[in-house]
C-alpha cells in the first residue's frame, strides 16, 4: 500500500518531458493489483472520480490510459509509464548529436521545406563616374619629333584634314609659286586650285630634293600619314585629363587640338547594393539567384552562396587609354573577389587616306625635278605637262571619315545592376521553430535546451530498465519537446 498522486487535466504532449507543477490534485491510498506490471500498472483506489489523466507513485510519472469502476467507491485506473517525463533530468543533463532544436538559425538550410514555384526579382541600380559619360576620339599621331596620343572631341578629330588646301608658305616661296604661275598663265586648262595644288606640290618636292627647306611642312595629303590609330572611348575628354594642345602630323600644324599628358590607366568605380529578398539561409541557392549586368561584359550569374555574406558589391575597372582594354574586378563588402573580367571597350573610328593613288602620284612626282627645271630655263610646257600629271592623280580631297562599327557595346550606356531572383519557400523557416525546430547538425548538451529538440543515434545515461531507454532513445530520434 502507497500514495498514488493524482493529477485533473493536467495537459502535456506525450513526447514532451513536462512534468506537473505545484501540488496534485489527490494523494490516495492505492493497491497495485495482483499481477500487474510497473511499466504499465493498475492501480485500485477508493473514489468515483474520473476525472484524473496523469499520475505519480514512487517518483514514476504514468499517463492514466483507463478507469475502471469495480463497484461502487472502487476503481480502477490503468497506467502506462511516463518515461520522458521520468527520467527529465538524465535526458537534460546528456549530450547528443542534435539535427533540429528550437532556435534562431539564419545559416544553415531548411532542406524540410518545400520552395514555391512563383518567383519574385528584385533589382538595384548604380552608375559610373567616368566610363559611360561621354566619348574621347583618341587619335594616335607622329609629330616631327615624336609619337604622342590625344584625347580629342569628334568635331576636331572630323575636322582634321577638312578645308586644308595648302599649308602655310612663307612669302618668298609664294612669290616664286606665283612667278611660275605667271609663265604659263595664258595655258587655262585647269582651275586655279588645281594649278596651285599642282605647283605646290611640284615646288616642295624640288626644294625638299634641294635641300633649300631645313624645316618645311607637309600638305594635307601627306599629313594624314601620320595618323596611326584613331577610335572612340566612352569616357568625356574632362574625365581622362591632360592639358590641351595642338595637334601636329608630321611637319605640319593642323587646326586640331586635342588632351596629351593624361595618365594612361582610368580608374572607375559603381558600388550598388545586393538586392537581398531575404536574411537568412534562403541567401544560398537554389532559393536566391543572384546576376550582375555590367555594359561591355554583359550578364554575369554570381555564387548566392558566396555572397550571403555581404550587403553590397563594388565592380572596379581600370581602362588602358592607349589601347582601350579594360579590366573589369568584383570585389564584395567583405573584400572577397568574386570575379574579373577583360574586355576592349574601344570603337574603331575610321580616319583614313585622303584617298591619293599613292603609286601614280608617286611616279609623277619622280620627274618633278626634271619639270621644275624646265619652267626655270623658260619651258612652260615640261611643267604644265607634270602639273596636268599630277592633278589627274587627284581624288576628292576631304579625308575619308568612317563610322564606328564596333560602337555597338557603347549604346549599353554606363548603369550597373544587380538582380536577384528569389524563389520563397511555402512557409518562413522561423515559423516551424517551435514546432520542428530548425537545423544545427552538431552535438551540443541538452541542458540549453527548451523547446523542440531532434536527435540522431540519442543514447541517454540513466537509471532504468532497457526498454524505458529504448524508448527514450527513440522518442529523442523522432524529436521531443523538453519542457
Amino acid at each position: 500500500m502507497a500514495t498514488l498522486n493524482l493529477w485533473k487535466n493536467f495537459q502535456k504532449r506525450k513526447n514532451s518531458t513536462k512534468q506537473p507543477s505545484g501540488s496534485a490534485d489527490a494523494s490516495l491510498t492505492a493497491y497495485l493489483k495482483e499481477g500487474t506490471s510497473i511499466e504499465q500498472p493498475v492501480f485500485v483506489i477508493n473514489s468515483n472520480d474520473f476525472t484524473y489523466n496523469y499520475a505519480q507513485f514512487e517518483g514514476v510519472y504514468y499517463f492514466i490510459d483507463d478507469i475502471v469502476s469495480l463497484k461502487n467507491g472502487l476503481i480502477e485506473i490503468h497506467c502506462s509509464k511516463d518515461v520522458l517525463a521520468t527520467y527529465k533530468s538524465y535526458i537534460t543533463a546528456s549530450s547528443a548529436y542534435v539535427l533540429y532544436y528550437s532556435h534562431s538559425n539564419s545559416e544553415i538550410v531548411d532542406s524540410r521545406l518545400s520552395t514555391k514555384t512563383a518567383v519574385t526579382i528584385d533589382s538595384s541600380t548604380e552608375s559610373f563616374n567616368n566610363l559611360g559619360t561621354g566619348e574621347s576620339y583618341m587619335l594616335t599621331a607622329v609629330g616631327l619629333s615624336r609619337t604622342s596620343v590625344f584625347a580629342c572631341s569628334k568635331s576636331d578629330v572630323d575636322e582634321l584634314f577638312v578645308n586644308q588646301d595648302l599649308i602655310d608658305i612663307s612669302t618668298d616661296y609664294a612669290t616664286e609659286i606665283s612667278g611660275i604661275k605667271a609663265q604659263i598663265g595664258a595655258l587655262s586648262v585647269v582651275t586655279d586650285y588645281e594649278m596651285m595644288k599642282a605647283l605646290a606640290d611640284i615646288f616642295m618636292d624640288w626644294k625638299e630634293r634641294s635641300g633649300e627647306v631645313t624645316n618645311s611642312v607637309l600638305y594635307c595629303d601627306d599629313a594624314q600619314k601620320f595618323v596611326k590609330n584613331c577610335y572612340v572611348l566612352p569616357i568625356s575628354k574632362s574625365n581622362i585629363g591632360g592639358t590641351d594642345h595642338g595637334i601636329k602630323l608630321g611637319k605640319w600644324d593642323s587646326n586640331a587640338r586635342g588632351n596629351m599628358g593624361f595618365p594612361r590607366i582610368v580608374h572607375d568605380s559603381a558600388t550598388l547594393n545586393i538586392p537581398w529578398q531575404a536574411s537568412d539561409w534562403r541567401r544560398n541557392e537554389p532559393y536566391h539567384e543572384l546576376y550582375l549586368y555590367i555594359p561591355y561584359i554583359g550578364m554575369i550569374n554570381l555564387p548566392a552562396s558566396e555572397c550571403m555574406g555581404s550587403n553590397t558589391l563594388t565592380v572596379n575597372v581600370a581602362i588602358d587609354t592607349y589601347s582601350g582594354v579594360a579590366s573589369f574586378v568584383v570585389n564584395l563588402s567583405n573584400g572577397a573577389v568574386v570575379g574579373q573580367y577583360s574586355t576592349n571597350i574601344a570603337a574603331p573610328y575610321a580616319i583614313g587616306s585622303s584617298n591619293i593613288a599613292l603609286t601614280e602620284a608617286g611616279a609623277s612626282l619622280v620627274n618633278t625635278g626634271f619639270a621644275v627645271g624646265a619652267a626655270i630655263a623658260g619651258n612652260p610646257s615640261g611643267l604644265f605637262g607634270a602639273a596636268l600629271g599630277l592633278v589627274n592623280s587627284i581624288k576628292p580631297f576631304p579625308a575619308t571619315i568612317g563610322s564606328n562599327g564596333g560602337a555597338a557595346g557603347q549604346g549599353l550606356g554606363n548603369t550597373v545592376k544587380c538582380f536577384s531572383v528569389f524563389h520563397d519557400t511555402v512557409v518562413s523557416p522561423g515559423s516551424v521553430s517551435a514546432i520542428a525546430g530548425t537545423p544545427y547538425n552538431g552535438v551540443m548538451s541538452l541542458s540549453g535546451i527548451s523547446g523542440y529538440v531532434q536527435t540522431s543515434g540519442a543514447s541517454v545515461d540513466m537509471p532504468a530498465f532497457g526498454n524505458d531507454k529504448d524508448i527514450v532513445n527513440s522518442y529523442l530520434n523522432g524529436g521531443i519537446y523538453i519542457e
